[in-house]
């Protein structure tokens, strides 16, 4: 929230700019305002400038360096938002059966448009007829390759059925890359969307939800891109032949300082050559450096993150591995992911009621008697996104019983933030070694 104040005199004479900002919870900032006015609230001088023209405090002298390093969409020339259904209820289940069974009854003739309406509020608009998109569910025999798995929020895989049909945008365009063994990068804009520190930094390897960050859409980057298809209906058949998504600027900018060759697919072996999934390592690990969030984080708050290079082979190869190890982590395919710091010991009926953190043995109680123990108060605290992921994750599910693969994979979850927490303090102690910032 921001409150501007608009003073205009009749001299006219030149605009000055002046700030204040204020940290902390509801009850300070009520506190604050009640015992202090205009006259008392410590103000400092602005001077807004091009292109943003920003009513914030600024350190010029990291803005020619900041300025210096890639922008996110100079490096990966296509991306876009994350699919937006516009009716998140009907679409999107926690798993496949359920899914399949909501559209077999949702296509039934027996069933009335008001009972879907009712239970899955949904209303039509001059784009949308319900009643149109029933009756495409019907004449379309193979409706289930439109069932896919989806991210939802950070580490929430839930379904998806991505017809067109149903869904408001799928962005199809880029949303298609994801279908096959790919990755994207997804990054956040304007990133301080919560008072902390940047974060608007994931991975996914399926399709990826508008609102996969706290009030922002992310932009995903498909480190990939594969032929062009047919048209959407029939969304996901195509030859599997790929190729990176990087600016050839960028590549040569890299490869020149690095003194490797760029191969097109895969990895590099770092000697000779360089491949995309290197690239995409490296980049992860920056944006996961504390360091690097702290030094720019004047600039995470109104743009996209920019990516400083190295010439040191040493450091790149380091970040790169770092960065895979991290990857590896939040796509939950790292063996980090499997090794279980909690618990889930007391049995009962696994239903989410309310959540609630108890430092004292690191619970995470989901109702009166059961939790999850073992949670180190950082892992529960740590946030992706603008979301507290741990409690996101069980928050969302309030009223629903945890099914035997829900519960490890909140287990896994949590170890796989531990790791994180601990990779991103070995990428700050190594760029540390390597001199710090700003990267040459």
């Amino acid at each position: 929230m921001a409150i501007a104040i608009f003073v205009k005199h009749k001299s006219g004479g030149a605009t000055k700019v002046y700030y204040a900002d204020l940290w902390g919870d509801r009850s300070a900032k009520y506190e604050f305002l009640t015992e202090n006015d205009l006259r008392t609230t410590r103000w400092r001088k602005l001077s807004p400038t091009r292109p943003f023209y920003l009513f914030t405090p600024i350190k010029r002298e990291r803005s020619k360096e900041y300025k210096a390093a890639w922008h996110i969409k100079d490096i990966f020339p296509v991306g876009s938002n994350g699919v937006q259904t516009s009716r998140d209820r009907l679409v999107i289940a926690y798993d496949r059966r359920e899914l399949i069974e909501r559209l077999e009854w949702i296509r039934r003739e027996t069933t009335e448009d008001w009972q879907i309406r009712s239970q899955f509020a949904v209303v039509d608009h001059e784009f949308w007829r319900l009643s149109a998109a029933r009756e495409s569910l019907r004449t379309d025999r193979n409706r289930s390759r439109y069932v896919r798995e989806y991210l939802y929020r950070p580490f929430d895989r839930r379904w998806l059925f991505a017809a067109p049909a149903f869904v408001h945008r799928l962005r199809w365009d880029v949303m298609r890359h994801l279908v096959e063994e790919n990755w994207a990068l997804c990054i956040g804009r304007a990133g301080l969307v919560r008072a902390g520190m940047w974060d608007l930094v994931f991975c996914t390897d399926r399709l990826c939800d508008h609102n996969l960050f706290y009030r922002g859409s992310s932009l995903n980057c498909p480190l990939y891109l594969y032929p062009d298809g047919p048209v959407p209906e029939s969304l996901f058949d195509y030859d599997n032949t790929r190729r990176p998504n990087l600016s050839g600027r960028f590549v040569d900018q890299l490869c020149e300082g690095l003194g490797l060759a760029f191969q097109p697919d895969g990895r590099g072996d770092m000697q000779k050559t360089v491949g995309p999934e290197d690239i995409f390592h490296y980049a992860y690990a920056v944006f996961h450096s504390p360091s690097y969030r702290r030094r720019y984080a004047e600039f995470l708050k109104v743009d996209f993150p920019r990516l400083p290079l190295t010439s040191n082979i040493e450091l790149f190869r380091s970040l790169a591995q770092l960065g895979a190890d991290l990857v590896g982590c939040h796509l939950l395919r790292s063996p980090k992911a499997d090794q279980f710091v909690t618990e889930f010991p007391v049995p009962g009926d696994n239903r989410i009621d309310k959540v609630r953190y108890a430092e004292s043995g690191g619970r995470v109680w989901i109702n009166q008697i059961q939790y999850f123990g073992g949670v180190p108060k950082p892992v529960w605290e740590f946030s992706i996104g603008g979301y507290q992921v741990c409690h996101k994750w069980l928050k969302d599910r309030k009223g629903r019983p945890l099914t035997y693969e829900d519960i490890q994979h909140y287990q896994k979850i949590v170890a796989a933030l531990q790791e994180t927490i601990r990779l991103m303090g070995q990428i700050d102690g190594l760029i540390r070694q390597h001199g710090g910032w700003p990267r040459k």
